[in-house]
């Protein structure tokens, strides 16, 4: 992460800067320094495990049937499964894409257990497209293959990484993470 300003005199600074051009103050150091902590800001002991994860879908799948039941029911005419799926596929699509895009990666399910869907290489909000990508599947039985097929891909010698679960999560390159507190 570059410095904006000198720490000494307040002047802008390029983002390649060494030196300030104002003060001559030496400022290697310095960024060195804001490099070490902004790689270790990122642990592994910030990503959400699977139970996290599970519980925040499964939170999120409730609301989804919620609407797609009395729908099913009052207006199939008989198709009950045919329209079931479809209904689950497209509401939960878009409620798992929408709720992320809108609310800088979290669906309701994630809010309540303080976790959110970022951009695996910045840890902001990833781009709706992929929210889009990520959440094809979620809302369907492919979700399991998703699932088998990540924990497949994503094992490293240490286990399963905690990264990505899912295979579209590699895709995507969204991984889930927790929030952090704020201190007041």
């Amino acid at each position: 992460m570059p410095l904006n300003f000198c720490p000494k005199c307040g002047c802008k600074l390029d983002d390649i800067s060494t030196t300030c051009g104002e003060c001559g103050v030496d400022l290697a150091s310095r960024i060195e320094k804001t490099k070490q902590n902004s790689s270790q800001e990122i642990s592994t002991d910030m990503y959400a495990d699977f139970l996290q994860r599970s519980f925040a879908w499964f939170i999120d799948i409730m609301i989804v049937l919620v609407v797609v039941i009395p729908l099913s029911i009052y207006v199939n005419f008989g198709l009950f499964y045919i329209y079931t799926n479809i209904y689950l596929f497209t509401i939960g699509f878009f409620y798992f894409w929408l709720s992320e895009t809108l609310n800088k990666g979290q669906t309701l399910g994630r809010f309540l257990v303080k976790i959110r869907a970022v951009d695996e290489k910045t840890l902001k909000p990833a781009k709706p497209t992929n929210y889009f990508t990520n959440n094809v599947t979620k809302a369907t039985p492919f979700l399991l293959f998703d699932l088998l097929l990540g924990i497949i891909a994503n094992i490293n010698s240490t286990g399963i990484a905690k990264k990505r679960l899912r295979i579209v999560q590699n895709i995507t390159e969204i991984a889930i993470i927790k929030v952090k507190k704020s201190s007041k």
